[in-house]
């Protein structure tokens, strides 16, 4: 009776009969996770650097969704500036028609007590804008930074400026309509504001 283990034809068919059962389970597990190299013994070298750069992909997908985020607060902040600015101008066509003599007092007191309302909802407005709890035009938004990449220097510094109605343009706190024009408490940059001055 021929037993393997002396039989030295059979040995190396045998031998060869592992390795290519070996490789074939080597191909069926490419083929099947569609990856070259599934463990160290594949690439050890190319392993370490596919492994190097799935970090790097994964660094530049939150990046990426930092900076998503970052569009969606400018958004945010942009659309309260937006209403803040139309109650601006409609705040200028109450000083024009004001500046119109055929009205009377009492239809400048309401004219007036319309833009006083408007500058409360301006300064409402920009202190309660906000995104995912975060005060935007109240001027506490000064150096955020947001990361954009995987390295430390991708990155934004984001500031936004403390937005008051007294700051704005010319329209102040307290304005009072008068016939041919109007006049109002605080920086007034130039002498008697009257509405042939407002840009």
């Amino acid at each position: 009776m021929t037993v393997i283990n002396t039989n030295a034809a059979a040995l190396m068919a045998k031998t060869y009969a592992v390795k290519a059962n070996r490789k074939m389970q080597t191909s069926m597990e490419r083929l099947s996770s569609g990856l070259r190299i599934n463990r160290a013994a594949d690439d050890a070298a190319g392993l370490a650097v596919g492994n190097k750069m799935t970090r790097s992909i994964k660094s530049y997908e939150i990046g990426a969704r930092n900076s998503a985020n970052m569009i969606s607060l400018l958004a945010a902040a942009e659309n309260s500036l937006s209403q803040i600015l139309d109650m601006q101008l409609r705040i200028r066509e109450l000083a024009v028609q004001s500046a119109n003599g055929v009205y009377t007092a009492r239809d400048r007191d309401n004219l007036e007590i319309e833009s006083a309302g408007l500058i409360q909802e301006m300064d409402r407005l920009a202190a309660h804008t906000k995104f995912n709890g975060v005060s935007l035009l109240d001027g506490s938004f000064e150096g955020k930074t947001i990361q954009t990449g995987a390295f430390n220097g991708d990155h934004i510094l984001l500031s936004i400026e403390k937005l008051v109605s007294s700051s704005l343009g010319r329209y102040w706190e307290t304005t009072t309509f008068t016939n041919g024009g109007f006049d109002a408490a605080g920086p007034v940059t130039s002498p008697a504001a009257d509405v042939s001055a407002i840009p």
